[in-house]
Parts: C-alpha cells; structure tokens; sequence
C-alpha cells in the first residue's frame, strides 16, 4: 500500500494513495488524463493546459496492509502539504462520496452566478445522451448518496429550482407536443424498456415509495379536468386491456374501488336531483 503525490513543474498540487503499487496508480492517473476524461476536474484542465512533460509522480510513504492506517496517512500528507487548499485534492482522504466543507464552499463561489449559453448547454446534454451506467458504476453511487445528509441550503436551493420550473414557469407550460414529438417519445421510452427496464427490486420501491401516498382534492380536480373528454386511441385501449389481463386485485383494493364508485353515484344523483328541481315546471312561480 503506497502513499504517493503528483507534481507540477515541481510543485506538489495532489496526494493519493492506493492498495497496489503507485507506479500502477500514476500509469492510470496518465491514461484518464490523456483521454481527457479524469474523474478530478482541476487536474485535466491543469493537464490540458501545461502538457503531460510538466508532471510527474512520486512515492512518499509506504503502509503496511491497513487500510485505516492508508486513510489515516494519506489525510496526514494532504494536511502536511496543503493539496486540498492549495491543490487538486477535492475531498478528504478515503472521501469517495462527497467533498469537505472547504471544497463545498469554493465550488459554489465559483459556480455562483454562471449562466451557460444555449450551445454550452446543448454540448452537454449531447455529451450525457445515450450514457448508460454500468450496475457497477450505480452500484457505487449508490453507495456513496446512502444516508448522505442534504444541509438547509442545499434543500432551499432545490425547492427554489422546483418553484422556478413549477407550472407557468415551466419553459413546457401551455405548449403541444405535435404527434411527431409523442410518437418519438413513445418509441424512445418502449426502447427503453425493451433494453433496460425497471429491476423487480426497482419495482418494489417504486410500490412502497406509492403505497399510503395521499393526492390531495386540488390535485384530483387537476387531473379530472384534463382528462375529461379525452378520447382513447383503440391501439391505448388495446395496450390498457393487455397490460390489465392477468392482473390479480387484493379484495381490499376491490373495496376501494366499490366504495369510489358509490360514492361517484351518490354524487351524480345529487347533481341530477339539483338539476331536476330547477327545471321543473310546478316550482316556477306565476307571472
């Protein structure tokens, strides 16, 4: 287990540390970099910039086989030669989940008040197109977001984000998708799901995460008002029909269903019997 740090024209600006030999580590630390595709973003930029002539790696410390004992020293170098603060080191040593309170809060200096132009956005978004994560690559981020804390700031930034894309503000709001647009959509998600689908285990969260979820009277009428008057395509009804064969209902959900209906009844028959009173000819008065 070895303890390394890569310079920069002499000057140290990242420490690190691995299980193997460091020669190996530096070997794939070049490789990434030469890509342009190193997980550390202020060393490729650095890279781009100077040239791979201006770096070079070399061995600090040597650990027996301890783990603890690796983390322990590397953070000790980290803090000896200042690379967090003044270097290319994001978090703290053994971090692979998130960075330290100090890299936060530069990170979001920097990235305060920056508006990417439309090109810039749409160069990202093809960048990202079409990626597909390996279960081992969602295996870890997985396990790096479990029982992650989000601070007061974060949330108030993500509710905020939410309120400025919410209803009229949505760049969607009052515009029509043309059947082309739904058409590719439709075959993009079928795509999908033919490739990649849902993992039962997904399924099951999904399910768990619904079950109890109460949809308030505000958002029924929403959804009651833009379904009313919708007229189904036979292919829908055809894909209604065949995703509901088969199908098993619990006698409670049965229940729920009768009672829904009762009660949709009931409503109707008020709303008739209001009608009727005040279309009926003897409760009008005389002229």
């Amino acid at each position: 287990m070895d303890i390394y740090k890569i310079e920069r024209n002499g000057e140290v600006v990242y420490v690190g540390s691995t299980t193997r030999d460091w020669q190996t580590r530096w070997m794939e630390h070049r490789c990434c970099l030469r890509r342009g595709d190193h997980h550390n973003n202020h060393m490729q930029r650095s890279w781009d910039k100077w040239g791979e002539e201006a770096f070079t790696c070399h061995l600090i410390e040597s650990v027996e086989d301890d783990t603890e004992r690796l983390v322990e020293r590397e953070q000790y170098w980290m803090n000896t030669l200042n690379t967090q603060a003044n270097g290319y080191n994001q978090k703290d040593a053994g971090d692979v989940g998130s960075h330290s309170e100090e890299t936060r809060e530069k990170i979001s200096k920097a990235l305060t008040g920056i508006k990417r132009s439309e090109e810039t956005r749409k160069k990202m978004s093809d960048a990202h197109k079409g990626k597909v994560l390996t279960e081992e690559t969602k295996a870890k981020l997985s396990a790096a977001l479990k029982g992650r804390e989000i601070n007061e700031r974060t949330r108030e930034a993500a509710r905020q984000l939410c309120l400025s894309r919410t209803g009229e503000n949505h760049p969607s709001w009052g515009r029509k998708q043309s059947a082309e647009e739904r058409a590719k959509k439709s075959e993009s998600m079928k795509k999908w799901v033919e490739e990649v689908g849902f993992s039962e285990e997904h399924k099951q969260k999904i399910s768990e995460s619904l079950m109890g979820h109460e949809v308030s009277e505000e958002a029924r009428a929403k959804i009651s008002d833009k379904l009313s008057g919708r007229e189904l395509s036979d292919e829908h009804r055809k894909n209604i029909a065949a995703g509901m064969k088969g199908r098993v209902v619990s006698e409670a959900t049965r229940e729920k269903i009768r009672q829904k209906a009762k009660e949709r009844w009931a409503k109707k028959r008020a709303e008739n019997a209001v009608k009727a009173e005040s279309t009926d000819p003897a409760l009008e008065e005389n002229p």
